[in-house]
């Protein structure tokens, strides 16, 4: 958890620091003798000695591990603060604004937003039929986009793979998928992709909240929001508005302004 995650790192530092306070004391312990009024050569001798034991090598290896641990340290506290947030808005209930809009402008306003996430390593398609408008809340539905294209362009990040983003729309519904040609989820994992704090990612990566607020987003909205993965093939999550309002804004859950990753 991030928290051990930290407090595992705390008590890493607090053996650096006990040896850097070693070192420290060895050399205060140098400079009582050196200004002593009778200098005793064999204590100077010994201390010297105990000084060399440490090299300077040593040292800075030390001081270079402390301002790593500082640096992870500080990665999980922003963990937690993340996964405090998550909590908090996965728990609370809010009137979200509803309104008419095109689920192809969320499509566009979320690329925009998730640029900093792509970094030109991920190829986006945009596959965009003509859609009529549909009521729900513009903001929670790009955070259920975003959700779902930063998951992807994570799942495809290390081989530069592609994303396909995708609108259309029936007599009843109207859809967008987000669908990537990564590494596929595994079965036993598909089964409980929507439950609060599963994630496949590596400790620290993610807090497991994303999908399932995404999932009580979608439902609020008189929606859904479905999964399809093969291993080996891709990942295709497809989020499915009714095209008459269903949305229940009363109890649409307020989702954080930035990417939460599941």
């Amino acid at each position: 958890t991030p928290l051990g995650y930290v407090r595992n790192n705390v008590e890493m530092m607090r053996g650096l620091f006990d040896e850097l306070r070693h070192s420290l004391q060895e050399y205060q312990a140098l400079g009582r003798l050196l200004v002593s009024e009778t200098v005793d050569e064999a204590a100077l001798g010994a201390q010297l000695a105990r000084i060399e034991g440490v090299s300077a090598e040593d040292e800075a290896a030390l001081l270079d591990d402390a301002a790593a641990m500082f640096d992870d340290t500080l990665f999980g506290v922003d963990q937690i603060r993340d996964l405090v947030v998550n909590l908090r808005n996965f728990s609370r209930l809010d009137q979200a604004r509803v309104t008419e809009v095109s689920l192809n402008d969320c499509v566009e306003q979320t690329l925009m937003i998730a640029n900093n996430v792509l970094k030109n390593r991920v190829e986006i398609v945009r596959r965009l039929a003509d859609l009529p408008a549909v009521e729900c809340s513009p903001s929670q539905i790009n955070q259920v986009l975003l959700n779902l294209i930063t998951n992807a362009a994570q799942a495809v990040a290390e081989q530069g793979g592609k994303i396909l983003v995708k609108s259309e729309a029936d007599n009843d519904w109207v859809r967008v998928s987000v669908q990537d040609n990564g590494a596929g989820i595994a079965p036993e994992h598909l089964k409980k992709i929507f439950d609060p704090f599963f994630t496949t990612k590596p400790v620290g990566q993610g807090t497991g909240l994303g999908l399932s607020i995404s999932y009580q987003i979608a439902e609020a909205h008189g929606g859904r929001l479905d999964v399809v993965s093969r291993l080996g093939i891709g990942t295709r999550f497809m989020l499915s508005l009714p095209r008459r309002s269903r949305a229940q804004p009363e109890v649409v859950a307020h989702a954080p302004q930035g990417a939460v990753a599941a």
